[in-house]
């Protein structure tokens, strides 16, 4: 995924989801909060400027806080 984010592809296959927003839920999976944050806002902007309607609701719920300790 990432290499197709280096190569500036912006969604899947099936064009239902930016790049970016898969990468920030897999970057949260494995609790790696400041790529998973540089990510949504990365497909926030995409999502805006392309527009990308349903993609702009999807990483802004994909965007949740960091858990405290």
């Amino acid at each position: 995924m990432l290499e197709a984010i280096a190569t500036e592809t912006v969604v899947t296959m099936d064009v239902s989801h930016l790049l970016e927003t898969v990468a920030g839920i897999a970057a949260a999976a494995g609790q790696q909060w400041d790529a998973a944050e540089a990510h949504y806002q990365t497909a926030l902007r995409l999502a805006d400027e392309m527009p990308f309607i349903s993609e702009q609701a999807e990483a802004l719920s994909a965007e949740l806080p960091a858990p405290t300790a």
